[in-house]
């Protein structure tokens, strides 16, 4: 009897391992093909000649804020939600501003995925001669070429423009930017869970908090990861305008965790598989590996486009693992943001690529959204998908989409990576979407064979 169950065990065990082996070995190669496909090479946007808008007109009775961008590349999030929760306050002069006045990237996460561009509203040289003095507040999102040779002139504007009286506020991995400048040596900062190996090495003397969404040390507040930035901005408005400056922006935003501003305490759900502090969750990424192809998403740009919205929609989906975003408009010129931000566009209509989804962020009148429409209709045979037309806080509304259509799993991975407090994707969503549970089980089938 005893021969006869191990016989039985050994049979079983020899099923189980088929089963499960042959998922498993498709997983990991399309892991890698994956890994291999998404190193893209064509984020860097192309050239732009056209016309540029004039900066912003000053006015001299408000504060004056200035978001830094890298030329080489800026995180998206980081960079577009505390420009708008700063413009929406009207408390202040807001400016785009880069070493130097030409098409910039705003990348989703990682620099290898594509996102949006922009042409910030002064180089540094020109906001000297054209505003000059220190700016009441300086946001710095993630800049990750450090290598790049623009990066000490960075480092440099940041430290002579950081006046007695001056906030610096960093976002996400920003805090390493700002660590690098000097000015955090001694004090206390937060960052993105990935970053803090990296500001542990590279500057020992900074005291790093974890397990909040964000820091304030004297002049210095500093974000957790990504989606953070929206509550220290929301928090640097009520240290600076008072707190009702700060509830005002955020019930205009529609943004349901206020309760940040009181208690910075978060402690994001481990959600993600991860190989290490500073490598990408590679969940999406393995389970992407299961679905051949790249998939394209196309982003209508129009004049009035919400920031936030915008940045909730290209900077969560390409993390499924396997999309591109492509940027949309009718011409391949400037088209300005809700608040005056310069966007512009990969594709024109004329050539732009066929796209196998079409969305609009924001909320848009019919007249805006029948000129995407018409065009998909009769170029893209799509429909376009108003998004966030039924309301709700956009990355609540995006991150419910791509929990309906990619699954819970590859929703909550994002939710994860972006450090976003819903915790995870709806409840009513399935793990996986069906066709990819069904590819798994004909896999594991062809295993039994």
């Amino acid at each position: 009897m005893l021969r006869s169950l191990k016989r039985h065990l050994a049979r079983g065990l020899t099923y189980a391992l088929a089963i499960a082996l042959v998922p498993l070995l498709a997983g990991v190669a399309g892991l890698g093909t994956r890994m291999v496909t998404s190193v893209r090479t064509d984020t860097a946007p192309p050239p732009y000649n056209g016309a540029l808008p004039e900066p912003p007109r000053h006015d001299p009775t408000k504060r004056t804020a200035v978001v830094i961008a890298a030329n080489s590349g800026t995180e998206g999030s980081d960079f577009l939600a505390p420009y708008e929760v700063l413009a929406r306050s009207g408390a202040f002069n807001v400016y785009a501003v880069a070493p130097e006045r030409r098409i910039t990237h705003l990348f989703p996460g990682a620099p290898i995925l594509r996102g949006v561009d922009i042409v910030p509203h002064y180089s540094f040289a020109g906001y000297d001669a054209a505003i000059g003095g220190d700016p009441d507040l300086i946001v710095i999102p993630f800049l990750p070429y450090e290598q790049a040779p623009e990066y000490q002139q960075i480092m440099a504007w940041i430290r002579a423009h950081a006046g007695p009286d001056t906030i610096l506020l960093s976002i996400c991995a920003g805090a390493k930017n700002l660590a690098d400048t000097g000015l955090l040596d001694g004090r206390s900062a937060t960052t993105h869970h990935y970053t803090f190996p990296l500001i542990a090495q590279a500057h020992p003397d900074v005291n790093l908090v974890r397990g909040v969404r964000y820091v304030k040390d004297g002049n210095l507040i500093s974000s957790a990861g990504v989606t953070s930035g929206v509550d220290a901005t929301l928090f640097t408005l009520q240290h600076m305008l008072g707190r009702e400056a700060a509830l005002d922006v955020a019930q205009q935003l529609g943004y349901p965790h206020t309760r940040f501003l009181d208690d910075p305490a978060y402690d994001p759900p481990a959600t993600a598989l991860s190989i290490g502090a500073t490598a990408p969750p590679l969940a999406n990424m393995f389970l992407s590996g299961y679905q051949p192809g790249s998939s394209s998403l196309g982003v209508a740009l129009y004049s009035g486009i919400s920031e936030i919205a915008l940045a909730s929609v290209v900077d969560t989906y390409p993390h499924e693992g396997r999309l591109t975003v492509h940027t949309v408009a009718p011409e391949r010129a400037v088209v300005l943001s809700r608040h005056g931000l310069a966007l512009v566009p990969r594709w024109g209509f004329a050539d732009a690529p066929q796209l196998d989804r079409i969305v609009l962020p924001g909320h848009v009148g019919d007249a805006e959204a029948a000129v995407f429409e018409r065009w998909a209709a009769e170029r893209q045979q799509l429909p376009v998908e108003r998004i966030h037309a039924a309301g709700g806080y956009f990355y609540d509304v995006t991150f419910s989409d791509m929990a309906r259509r990619a699954g819970s799993a590859v929703a909550d991975e994002t939710v994860y990576l972006l450090e976003y407090p819903l915790g995870s994707g709806p409840a009513a969503s399935p793990l996986l979407p069906a066709g990819l549970v069904a590819r798994i089980a004909a896999l594991a089938l062809l295993g039994l064979a």
